[in-house]
């Protein structure tokens, strides 16, 4: 699942389902899944894979690549909501309003992940943490957290 799950679950029209499985357990993780922007954080950790700095790089030079390869995730995780919502019969404002909050939990999706991603854009700690044990601990609150907002907000059935 992923990004594009994201945005067509709120471009289904009133009265259709949530994701189709055997069983509740399988149609939760169905929608759970669907927040995980997979699409950009695999762009993220390939770019970070790709662009391995060279012995000898300067620190500054480290957090560039990194934050470029920040940066590009972040951009596909704004862009793949932007061309899979599709606001079919919804009104103006109510398809603006749909589009921005599900761009708004594909960021914080995003944020989460990459907090998560050891090597990545985050480093450090934090009281004494590493940064990616309190992003993992986001992704596992978000999990449970992103659907029931998505819900309430009316961007999936």
């Amino acid at each position: 699942m992923s990004l594009t799950s994201m945005g067509q679950l709120a471009s289904s029209p009133a009265g259709r389902s949530a994701p189709s499985g055997n069983s509740s357990l399988e149609k939760a993780l169905n929608v759970v899944a669907a927040y995980i922007p997979s699409e950009a954080l695999a762009t993220y950790i390939a770019l970070l894979a790709i662009l391995v700095p060279a012995s000898g790089t300067t620190a500054s030079q480290v957090f560039a690549v990194k934050a470029i390869c920040f940066v590009v995730g972040l951009a596909m995780s704004v862009g793949l909501i932007w061309l899979t919502y599709k606001p079919g019969s919804d009104a103006p404002a109510t398809a603006r309003r749909k589009r921005f909050l599900l761009i708004v939990l594909a960021v914080v999706s995003f944020i989460a992940y990459s907090l998560a991603t050891p090597g990545g854009f985050w480093d450090g700690s934090f009281l004494g943490i590493a940064i990616t044990v309190w992003g993992a601990a986001l992704v596992i609150v978000l999990a449970g957290l992103l659907p029931v907002l998505a819900k309430s907000w009316g961007l999936r059935p």
